[in-house]
């Protein structure tokens, strides 16, 4: 990689680190004060005239909280079925092990029983 492209990469992560940042304050600032005119109902929560903000706080939590448990979902079973073949491999390695064993030596293999 040159060195030019280098720092092409490292400018785009800077701005993108100062960039982000400051549209969220900017966007929190600009919306302090707005407020949602008629009720908003949620799940166990009933707002009379809630300020804008604390609703979509609520709505990117929640939403960030159902993101993680649906991509943490299926990893989870992945590694278990991975763990449980690996486990199968090593019990069938070793049957391999002792069957061979018992070809090579089979007087050994008998005494040992």
């Amino acid at each position: 990689m040159t060195t030019q492209v280098q720092y092409v990469r490292l400018w785009a992560k800077t701005i993108v680190v100062l960039a982000f940042p400051a549209t969220v304050i900017t966007f929190l600032f600009l919306n302090m004060s707005a407020v949602i005119e008629p009720r908003v109902h949620m799940v166990f929560f009933t707002y009379e005239r809630p300020g804008l903000l604390p609703v979509l706080l609520l709505a990117a939590i929640s939403g960030a909280a159902l993101w993680a448990l649906l991509r943490a979902a299926p990893q989870a079973v992945r590694r278990l079925h991975k763990s449980r073949v690996a486990d199968q491999m090593a019990g069938m390695e070793r049957e391999i092990a002792d069957l061979q064993a018992e070809i090579d030596h089979p007087a050994a293999a008998s005494v040992a029983r």
